[in-house]
């Protein structure tokens, strides 16, 4: 991926609600990438769990999975963890809209 396309991820995340417009990026930063991932995480069940596995069909790509109820979904692959992570976010609500019962219940106020 270029540094055009993880700055227009980097947008899309914004757009998502899963990032600010702040100076650090979860593209490149390995610190904002783990603050990304507690973003996502957030956003599970608590029977929901993330796990990184190597992609069974490319060992050279990452891939970021939702695991629950004896059930497994890929969320995103890619060669760069923090990449993956960031396509997770991406495609996070979609999942949510298919498995409801992944979704984190939101807090009334």
């Amino acid at each position: 991926m270029n540094a055009r396309e993880k700055l227009k991820l980097k947008h899309s995340l914004t757009i998502a609600g899963f990032w600010d417009d702040e100076e650090s990026d979860p593209v490149i930063d390995e610190k904002a990438t783990g603050a990304l991932l507690l973003k996502i995480e957030k956003r599970l069940a608590g029977g929901a769990y993330l796990f990184f596995p190597p992609a069974s069909a490319s060992p050279n790509q990452c891939e970021v999975r939702v695991n629950w109820a004896q059930m497994t979904s890929v969320l995103a692959r890619d060669e760069e963890l923090p990449v993956a992570l960031c396509l997770a976010a991406l495609e996070l609500p979609n999942f949510l809209k298919r498995h409801p019962e992944c979704a984190a219940i939101a807090e009334e106020k």
